[in-house]
């Protein structure tokens, strides 16, 4: 009789347990804020000149350029359908990204690795999540899949590209892309828990400026393809 008296009381303080864990469940809302380091896996291609007058387009060859990386802040907003689906909106704070020379045969018309063109980028995100272990008691991982929408902003051309190329009229198109997370939550209480957060975003644009007295247009299609990395703290309510 004892026996079965410790065995129920053991039961009753197991699912006692399970119900603190619970991470979240549906109607809940999480919010997350994180340091994230945005660094491209570029490919610019080779650099289009037409020439406005006859429309004449060549292509330059060994004139890549390359895109740096940099550290900011994002929030994320996620709503939980159920316990294991979630939807995330994904806002990061605006970055400035810089440009610079990579192939030979324009750094033999701007110089070795100079900066042409930086910009703000703005890149929120909407991701349909996957919970994997949400009554998990420490450790709780997720994926998710999303779409992507960045636009590009405060477009400038460094004193470089304007007096070694005759730069001037710059513009970068928006883009739409898909992206891919995956994610750690670690709970350190009170609802409040430690979050890793790796993404991979598909940006692509194209860049367009005039060069050599505004008598070429000069287009380069652009792919940043940024992997995010993140740490911060998030907190359910």
């Amino acid at each position: 009789m004892n026996n079965k008296k410790l065995l129920v009381g053991c039961l009753a303080l197991l699912m006692g347990v399970v119900s603190q864990t619970i991470f979240a469940d549906a109607g809940d809302w999480i919010i997350r804020a994180r340091a994230i380091d945005i660094d491209p896996d570029y490919d610019s291609g080779d650099a289009t000149l037409t020439d406005i007058a006859t429309g004449t387009e060549t292509k330059l060859d060994d004139s890549e350029v390359s895109v740096d990386n940099q550290y900011t802040l994002d929030i994320d907003i996620t709503y939980m359908i159920t316990k294991h689906i979630g939807l995330e909106l994904l806002l990061d704070l605006s970055s400035t990204h810089d440009v610079y020379a990579k192939g030979n045969a324009l750094k033999a018309l701007v110089g070795g690795g100079e900066k042409l063109l930086s910009a703000q980028v703005l890149p929120p995100t909407l991701f349909l999540q996957y919970h994997i272990l949400p009554d998990g008691k420490f450790f709780r991982p997720y994926i998710g899949i999303g779409l992507n929408y960045t636009v590009f902003f405060d477009e400038k051309l460094t004193n470089t590209a304007k007096t070694r190329l005759g730069a001037t009229s710059l513009d970068m198109d928006s883009s739409f892309g898909v992206a891919g997370q995956v994610g750690f939550d670690f709970d350190i209480g009170h609802d409040i828990f430690l979050n890793l957060d790796v993404k991979y975003i598909d940006i692509d644009s194209e860049a367009t400026f005039k060069a050599f007295g505004e008598t070429v247009d000069v287009d380069y299609d652009v792919s940043i393809d940024p992997w995010v990395f993140g740490i911060g703290i998030g907190k359910r309510f």
